[in-house]
């Protein structure tokens, strides 16, 4: 019987020790620091992730803070928000509404 309980718990312990990822041991929740408009931190740094979403200028603030909080999670030390880049419309009510892609680097100092 023990036998039979020896490869899923095996099998528990690689998949748990597999997601780990490097990013596990930072502090998730510290401030997080937005750099903008081409700006980058003086600091050395690593990127660790990419976010991106899309939507219209209206949502902005919305999707920034929704970059925040999973930056946060992931344990970043600051986010680089990439310039919006037009990728079409949508229509909401009775006027077309641009939309854009917003990417922003999820980064760690070194």
């Amino acid at each position: 019987m023990n036998g039979k309980l020896i490869l899923p718990c095996l099998v528990a312990f690689v998949l748990a020790w597999g997601c780990s990822a490097p990013g596990a041991e930072r502090r998730p929740g510290a401030l997080v620091e937005v750099f903008r408009d081409g700006q980058k931190p003086s600091k050395a740094f690593k990127e660790i992730g990419m976010l991106t979403d899309d939507g219209g200028l209206g949502e902005q603030g919305e999707i920034e803070g929704k970059f925040l909080r999973k930056a946060k999670r992931m344990g970043a030390d600051a986010i680089v928000l990439h310039p919006l880049l037009k990728t079409g419309a949508e229509l909401k009510g009775f006027s077309l509404v641009d939309t854009y892609l917003y990417k922003a680097s999820v980064i760690v100092y070194e």
